[in-house]
């Protein structure tokens, strides 16, 4: 396959280094087949596919491999299959298996240069992102947006632990906060010059009123 369109937008030397990389994909439903076809449409050559899950007449609606030919077929060896009428000389291994903690260090290969998750099993994910730091390969998690329908209340966030929520001192009984929005982009980010610094008043203020609007759609600690 050419991949001369790849070449104008990375250079062809960037091309010609990431495709082969071996990239591991995780979940091959909504999210996980899109991330495929434009993936294996842009030169990548070496996939591992894991999934466990064969298709179903509710996939037909969102799943862009999901056809009336493909129901009952295991998820990543249909994804196999099609990728390969897109480019004959991917490598493409299909793991027809549910990952869990118990098969991890078995089925994703250690010498992966990328690994996708784009599974909806929270346990799971978690085990993928450690495996992922304890073998220092760089990982992308897909979280659910299901069910959800304004991408006006995207945003993107810093996530940290829950020993670095806040503490807030009121006249009534203390409370804690455990979802804080600020701006703090830096200054080259925002077409700005000034030095690297801490959040002001203005980042903060900005902040508290994005935070007003998102509250709705933050899920509660137990979600």
């Amino acid at each position: 396959m050419t991949v001369d369109r790849t070449a104008l937008l990375y250079s062809e030397e960037k091309t010609a280094a990431f495709r082969q990389k071996k990239i591991v994909l995780i979940g091959l439903g909504g999210v996980g087949l899109y991330a495929l076809e434009n993936l294996a449409r842009a030169g990548i050559k070496r996939f591992v596919l894991i999934d466990g899950d064969v298709f179903e007449p509710s996939n037909l609606n969102r799943q862009l491999y999901a056809t009336l030919d493909t129901l009952g077929q295991n998820k990543a060896e249909a994804a196999k299959a099609r990728i390969a009428m897109i480019d004959p000389a991917i490598e493409a291994e299909a793991i027809p298996e549910i990952l869990s903690k118990d098969n991890i260090d078995a089925i994703v290969p250690k010498d992966a240069d990328f690994i996708l998750d784009a599974i909806d099993d929270i346990p799971a994910k978690a085990e993928i992102i450690l495996f992922a730091l304890r073998n220092g390969i760089p990982v992308v998690s897909s979280m659910g947006t299901a069910r959800r329908t304004d991408p006006s209340k995207m945003t993107v966030t810093t996530l940290g632990t829950v020993s670095e929520g806040q503490t807030l001192d009121g006249l009534s009984n203390e409370d804690f906060k455990r979802y804080i929005h600020h701006y703090n982009m830096p200054p080259y980010a925002t077409g700005e010059a000034g030095r690297m610094k801490s959040p002001g008043r203005r980042e903060i203020g900005h902040g508290a009123l994005a935070e007003r609007a998102l509250l709705p759609v933050i899920p509660s600690e137990e979600e």
